[in-house]
């Protein structure tokens, strides 16, 4: 892949009005506030990708350094827990997998013939993890 193809898909991507237009239309964004999508994703994937063991609080201060503004945590997290900004980020991720990650491997479908199963990938905050029945005394975790 050449540098040229490269930048313009990280531009389509990270583009400001689109990803602005996108939290509009799944309406986790309706009048502008202090929160942008771009930084906040950005923030999202900088502080999860950079960090092994990284939370909602790491999250909020890399936004506020991306950012340069002040906003209070529990206003972030009011914003970030809505069902909206679920179906933001799942939008988001889908759109990458579609336009970069299968095009590039040439995956446009199983080999079934199916479409990539998207829909079956759920988001999950981690803080529920449990071990299948048959692999509790294996790894017996705090489920005991």
């Amino acid at each position: 892949m050449n540098l040229t193809i490269l930048t313009e898909k990280i531009n389509a991507i990270f583009n400001e009005k689109k990803l602005l237009a996108l939290a509009r239309e799944k309406k986790f964004l309706l009048r502008s506030r202090q929160l942008n999508p771009l930084k906040l994703l950005l923030s999202a994937i900088t502080t999860l990708g950079s960090q092994s063991k990284a939370n909602l609080a790491d999250i909020h201060r890399h936004y506020q350094h991306l950012s340069g503004m002040t906003i209070n945590y529990k206003p972030f997290h009011n914003q970030i827990k809505k069902t909206q900004c679920h179906d933001f980020f799942k939008e988001c991720f889908t759109y990458v997998m579609q336009s970069w990650v299968l095009q590039s491997l040439k995956l446009t479908s199983l080999s079934t013939g199916a479409a990539f199963p998207f829909s079956q990938i759920k988001l999950h905050d981690g803080c529920s993890f449990q071990v299948h029945d048959n692999l509790q005394q294996i790894y017996p975790g705090r489920f005991k």
